[in-house]
């Protein structure tokens, strides 16, 4: 992130009340990319959005204002949510969101984000510009409900380039 872009999708953690569970459903709150719910799902799963499951992808809107947040991480982060999207991944264990972040063998982004932008990533304050611009991009986020194994990112034409295959060493 402090290299001023993120050219992937992230992933984030929210509180499994917003989940929606069907017992009905042949993958009951769940959906691909993911291949299970939490295991508590059919207690805590309590959302109301049938598209809003484990595994779901968020964008936010093409036309989201992203000069519109103050802080520059913000608006990175929010250029990669509305390019590349967020997978929910797991559930937090209080009413919350978390974004998943890097330990990479070069260190942990939250290292680096306190040296870059002399802030905490993990922001106490709810009133500081960095809690308030992630608050504001988190409440826009929409599910892309035709995300897809044979339409990943929803199908169509992407926003930007995808990234380079994988290369299997070998």
């Amino acid at each position: 992130m402090p290299n001023g872009s993120i050219r992937h999708a992230l992933k984030i953690v929210i509180q499994p009340r917003y989940y929606h569970y069907d017992p009905a459903d042949a993958s009951p709150g769940f959906r691909w990319p993911a291949s299970t719910a939490d295991g508590h799902a059919s207690l805590t799963y309590t959302g109301r959005e049938p598209a809003l499951e484990m595994g779901s992808l968020l964008a936010l809107p093409p036309d989201f204002d992203v000069d519109s947040l103050r802080t520059e991480p913000a608006r990175i982060v929010a250029r990669a949510a509305r390019d590349y999207g967020i997978y929910v991944v797991d559930s937090a264990g209080f009413d919350s969101y978390a974004l998943g972040i890097e330990w990479s063998p070069t260190g942990r982004l939250i290292d680096e984000f306190q040296s870059t932008w002399s802030m905490p990533f993990v922001q106490q304050d709810l009133a500081h510009p960095w809690s308030t611009d992630l608050a504001a991009l988190i409440t826009h986020l929409a599910v892309v409900a035709n995300n897809r194994p044979d339409a990943p990112g929803g199908g169509g034409t992407p926003r930007v380039p995808l990234a380079p295959s994988l290369v299997v060493p070998g």
